[in-house]
């Protein structure tokens, strides 16, 4: 408001001042009544209309805005439009004998070139305010505009500088159509003080324009070369780090090499990471697996494009009208049409916000009742989707999925919903190619909710053509209200949940929306920390996906039990829990300590005093039943991630030993007699003897088998075509590993398999492809321990 009150203000002195530059007898007068302010010589006057320009940018830093746009033409252009009009009105009266119009315009454009036309008779002996205002204005517009020139230029220079002086820095990792809406996002949420540094090795690409239209600075690097760029000394000053390659291959290695360089600064702080990855079952499995590197220096998460759509839908149908009254209306039955990544990522975010809901009842939410998969093979997901379900969260929590094994098309739907109240259902089309079905369905049953993806759509809102019909983008747009990560989501609703049942008129229970950005941190900061306990001390896990079965039922008198007889049934001993909620309580001291809080035996929040900031063992002999307190908010913490499907489960026994599976499938084969390369998942190049065998599996991987191990493991049973046969030893990587191949060195990732062979030869492989080829422990207790029993694979 007050901007928009002084750019007008600015507009009306301008207009006055020309008023004034036509009528000169006028000024008299007006001078009079405003205190000089335009008449000739008033240097005041030409002060303060200089000054406002410098108001309006003051106001813009105020209000957390860019100074100027990142389109200087803008500024040029309105400083040369009011050089124009003061300039024209200073010598419209002075042309005597020459062209009325013409001579007023050719002296108000040689403005802009320093020169000033005068005369010496007349009413134009007098220069008026609003021609040395011109004046003045034309200089700068000239000198902006070559500074602009000289700055689009050197524009790259210039981001060098930037990324150099900036104290902090946001780093993203690659740039594309799909990931210039998370740039947005961060430079709508980043600290003002702060900087968005883009590496990207096209610095002319259409995304990398547009980032920097936004405020971005670009640093030009070869992305295939990570070792290099990696060493620059911008990582001394990471804030946060965003990986947003297509290929989450190439996001993973290209962490290695930054983690190579902040991890091993010995960086205690928890920088927060996000990588890409689009496939929503896969970034599940990465998100949960990052945990076990048990690392305090990174805050890992996955962001892909179907889960940021899904958890947009989800937001969109489960809202309710803040009217006061929740739950008016039943929560529809969500149909997913057709096995896409979509669907896969829409069933995960209902099962998660049905499990948040339950632990806390956010007001004017509603969750669906039920979730129905409208898929031929439906089944066969559904069950996928309960197994995964079950390994992370108590069954009792789990939402309803049904499968309807039908082809989703219009007639289909149309016996599906025939005796059916239309209302309760919202449908969701996943396939942009299904928009004439979308259109029509919405045609038949005008009450039925319909979700539309379209690739004309920029955004879901409230608008409808056709019946109940909304259009969506699949994309990475974040909402502005969306948590930044799914920690911090975990961390909101546990705050929530504490504080729903105590007064909110506290500094440390208010709503989410409404705490204090440092109090909202360090709740964030008290869920990492558990969660980085959990697998450093606790010698737990939270990747449950990896484990078979549902979690053990809580006994019924759970809830009455005390914190530590708790934490004991969630597996955790009395001397674990004590050293955890020491170590909870010097994290949360050095947080507020580097914060400048300080201890005063009378808490003071203005002040920054606290009275518990004293070291543990001081502040227990002072506050014996602190210790209760503190093993409670552990207890609570963890029995919360748990009802939120973050379980974390006893590592295996053994660690990282070695079982015996069996291989399984057949691969096409042929002995090469000349050395040849091949390149590895991670990008590691790797060399073949003569005489190795080139081997390309059913999904197309290629790869080299030393002639003596082909033939110890492999059985022909058709030209070119050979069965894998045998048993090799083989363990899971907990932390990424440097293996010494045959071909040569390759780095393996958490998640990864290790596997050897008969004559000690190693190799890794990724997990997908491990479960392919090979067929299970040859042992039952180790089948259970690794997940193999019962196990499905996704149909995707």
């Amino acid at each position: 408001m007050a901007y928009a009150v002084v750019g007008a203000l600015y507009v009306a002195a301008v207009l006055y001042m020309c008023v004034l530059a036509l009528d000169p007898n006028l000024s008299e007068g007006a001078a009079h009544r405003l205190w000089g302010f335009g008449s000739p010589g008033s240097h005041w006057s030409i002060a303060v209309i200089l000054a406002i320009p410098l108001v309006l940018v003051g106001l813009r830093r105020l209000a957390g805005r860019p100074s100027f746009t990142s389109q200087p033409l803008l500024v040029i252009a309105a400083m040369a439009g009011s050089v124009l009009v003061l300039g024209m009105s200073a010598y419209w009266r002075c042309h005597g004998d020459q062209a009325a119009f013409f001579a007023p315009l050719a002296w108000t454009l040689a403005l802009f070139l320093g020169n000033v036309e005068t005369f010496d008779e007349g009413v134009c002996a007098v220069m008026p305010v609003a021609l040395e205002i011109a004046r003045l204005l034309a200089l700068v517009t000239t000198l902006t505009a070559a500074l602009a020139a000289g700055l689009q230029l050197f524009r790259s220079q210039v981001d060098r500088i930037a990324i150099w002086r900036a104290r902090s820095l946001t780093v993203v990792v690659g740039i594309d159509d799909d990931t210039v809406s998370i740039v947005r996002a961060i430079l709508s949420s980043c600290d003002p003080a702060g900087t968005v540094a883009i590496l990207t090795d096209d610095l002319d690409s259409p995304a990398a324009r547009r980032a920097r239209e936004l405020g971005a600075r670009l640093r030009g690097v070869n992305l295939a070369e990570p070792a290099e760029w990696a060493r620059l000394t911008l990582w001394k000053r990471l804030d946060r780090l965003y990986l947003m390659s297509a290929d989450p291959v190439d996001n993973l290695r290209r962490f290695n090499a930054v983690d190579a360089t902040v991890g091993g600064d010995g960086v205690h702080r928890r920088i927060p990471l996000t990588v890409r990855i689009d496939d929503p079952w896969q970034a599940e499995v990465w998100r949960r697996s990052f945990l076990a590197r048990a690392e305090r220096c990174w805050v890992a998460d996955a962001v892909g494009k179907y889960e940021v759509t899904a958890a947009k839908l989800v937001r969109h149908m489960a809202s309710r009208p803040q009217t006061g009254l929740t739950g008016v209306r039943a929560a529809p039955t969500v149909v997913l049409c057709g096995l896409y990544p979509l669907t896969y990522a829409m069933v995960s975010e209902l099962a998660q916000l049905e499990r948040e809901q339950r632990l806390y009842g956010k007001p004017h939410v509603v969750a669906p009742a039920s979730v129905v998969i409208f898929a031929e093979h439906a089944d066969s997901f559904i069950n996928d989707h309960i197994t995964r379900q079950q390994r992370v969260a108590p069954s009792d929590s789990m939402l309803t999925v049904i499968a309807h094994d039908a082809e989703p098309n219009v007639e289909a739907i149309t016996r599906y919903l025939t005796g059916k109240d239309e209302a309760s259902y919202a449908f969701v089309l996943s396939d942009p190619a299904l928009e004439t079905q979308g259109t029509r369905l919405a045609s038949r049953f005008p009450r039925v909710r319909v979700y539309l993806a379209s690739a004309a759509a920029t955004s879901l809102i409230d608008i409808s053509v056709v019946g109940d019909l909304y259009t969506y983008p699949i994309d990475m747009e974040l909402d502005e209200a969306a948590p930044q990560d799914a920690w911090e989501r975990a961390a909101e609703l546990i705050h929530e949940h504490y504080s729903a049942g105590t007064s909110r008129d506290r500094p440390t229970t208010r709503p989410w929306k409404d705490l204090d950005p440092f109090i909202r941190q360090s709740n964030r900061r008290q869920l990492v920390n558990a969660l980085w306990m959990v697998e450093a001390f606790g010698g737990h896990t939270w990747n449950s996906l990896e484990y078979p079965g549902p979690p053990r039922a809580l006994p019924v008198d759970f809830t009455e039990l005390d914190p530590l007889g708790q934490l004991e049934i969630l597996g955790f001993d009395k001397d674990t829990v004590e050293r955890m909620v020491r170590i909870e309580h010097e994290d949360w001291r050095a947080y507020y300590e580097d914060a400048g809080w300080r201890y005063a035996e009378i808490r003071d929040d203005d002040r920054r005093r606290h009275d518990r900031l004293l070291p543990w063992d001081e502040l227990i002999a002072r506050d014996p039943e602190f210790a209760v307190a503190a093993v409670k908010s552990l207890a609570s913490t963890l029995l919360c991630l748990r009802n939120l499907g973050y379980r974390s489960v006893p590592k295996q026994p053994g660690g990282s030993g070695w079982r015996q599976y069996r291989r399984r499938g057949q691969v096409t084969a042929e002995r090469l007699d000349h050395p040849w390369t091949w390149r590895t998942d991670s990008g590691e190049i790797m060399h073949a003897a003569p005489g190795d065998w080139s081997v390309i599996d059913d999904a197309g991987q290629q790869r080299s088998v030393a002639a003596e191990v082909f033939e110890a493991t492999h059985r022909q049973v058709g030209p070119r075509r050979y069965e894998r046969c045998g048993t090799v030893l083989a363990r899971r990587v907990n932390r990424r590993e440097l293996v010494h191949t045959l071909e040569g060195d390759v780095t393996a990732a958490p998640g990864d398999w290790i596997l050897q062979g008969a004559q000690g030869e190693q190799w890794p492989v990724r997990d997908a492809q491990f479960r392919a080829g090979y067929g299970g422990p040859v042992d039952s207790d180790a089948a259970e321990q690794d997940g193999w029993a019962g196990l499905q694979r996704p149909d995707h």
